[in-house]
């Protein structure tokens, strides 16, 4: 599948890939408690450190100030805002990707 192929899409394609690293990164956390073996980590890390990256960052950056203010509690309330701020930095990451390649995209 070509590159514009998917830029032509890029809420779709930014929110699979959102989706993507979401569960690359969850993976990796368990496997780590669990005691998996290291060549288990390389793959997922490789990813959450390129194509997944918009996604991580987000995550790390929502993590490091979750719980230092009132309204900012709670383990479901932080997955599903770590879920939106991951899919919302995806998407803008594939827009702004589409937009300097030129090619033809939705709004």
């Amino acid at each position: 599948m070509k590159l514009n192929t998917l830029l032509r899409h890029p809420k779709a394609t930014g929110a699979v890939l959102a989706l993507v690293s979401i569960l690359a990164g969850a993976t990796a956390l368990e496997a780590a408690d669990f005691g998996a073996p290291g060549w288990l980590f390389v793959p997922l890390l490789i990813w959450l450190g390129t194509v997944g990256l918009p996604s991580t960052a987000a995550v790390l950056l929502l993590a490091s100030v979750w719980g230092r203010m009132s309204p900012l509690y709670g383990f479901w309330i932080f997955c599903f805002v770590a879920a939106v701020l991951a899919t919302a930095s995806h998407v803008m990451s594939v827009k702004a990707l589409a937009h300097f390649m030129g090619g033809r995209h939705e709004v």
